[in-house]
C-alpha cells in the first residue's frame, strides 16, 4: 500500500510517476515516456480522478517525460495507479547494483527516516544526483532507498557478492528520528551508492 485513501489526489500522482522516475535514477538513466494504468470503482470521482492526473503530469514535466498513453479499467476494490516508463541510459554512465568492489565505501543522497512526515508522497526523485554521479565520479554499484537502508543495502551488497559494515553514527538522518528508523522506515527514495 502505497497510499491511505485519505491522501491528496495530487500527491498520490505525484508518487506514483516518482517512484519508476526514482528506479531510473538508480541506474543514472533517462527517462521518456510514461504509461498510466488507473483501475478503479465507479464511485471515483472525476475531481479526484482530474487531481491525480494533476500530480502525474506534474512530476512528468518536472523531468521532461512524455505521457504517451495508458489504461483505464473499473474494480470493486481500491484505487490502484501503475505508471511505466521507458527511456535510455548510456553504456558509459549505467551503473548497476552488483558493480560493488571490495573496499569501496557506502554512501547516500541525503537524510534517512523521513518517509514518516509525508516525504513519502512528496519526494524528489534523485535523476540530475544521478546522473552527475555517473559523469563526474562513477559509482561503481547504485540503488534507489526505496525499502530502507535495512532491506536495501543487503540487496546491493548480494548483488556485488560482498559484505558490509555500517556504524551507526555515521548514518545521515532526520532531526527527531532514531537510527532504527533511519534503517527501517524506507521510502526515502535516496540514492545509496
Amino acid at each position: 500500500v502505497h497510499f491511505r485513501s485519505d491522501a491528496k489526489p495530487s500527491a498520490v500522482g505525484w508518487k506514483a510517476m516518482a517512484r519508476p522516475l526514482s528506479d531510473f535514477a538508480a541506474m543514472a538513466g533517462v527517462p521518456q515516456f510514461a504509461l498510466v494504468t488507473l483501475i478503479a470503482p465507479a464511485e471515483t470521482t472525476l475531481a479526484w480522478t482530474q487531481e491525480l492526473y494533476r500530480g502525474l503530469a506534474k512530476a512528468a514535466r518536472r523531468f521532461s517525460v512524455a505521457i504517451v498513453g495508458g489504461e483505464t479499467s473499473g474494480s470493486d476494490g481500491p484505487i490502484t495507479v501503475s505508471v511505466s516508463l521507458t527511456g535510455v541510459v548510456e553504456k558509459d554512465r549505467w551503473i548497476s547494483r552488483s558493480g560493488g568492489k571490495e573496499g569501496d565505501q557506502l554512501f547516500v543522497t541525503g537524510i534517512l527516516g523521513v518517509s514518516q512526515r509525508g516525504h513519502h508522497l512528496r519526494f524528489t526523485p534523485r535523476l540530475m544526483e544521478a546522473r552527475w554521479l555517473a559523469a563526474n565520479f562513477r559509482p561503481h554499484a547504485m540503488m534507489d532507498l526505496s525499502d530502507g537502508l535495512g532491506a536495501d543495502l543487503p540487496r546491493l551488497a548480494r548483488a556485488s557478492r560482498l559484505g558490509f559494515e555500517v556504524t551507526s553514527t555515521a548514518i545521515p538522518r532526520n532531526r527527531g528520528c532514531t537510527v532504527g528508523e533511519a534503517i527501517s522506515d524506507g521510502e526515502d527514495f535516496e540514492l545509496l551508492f
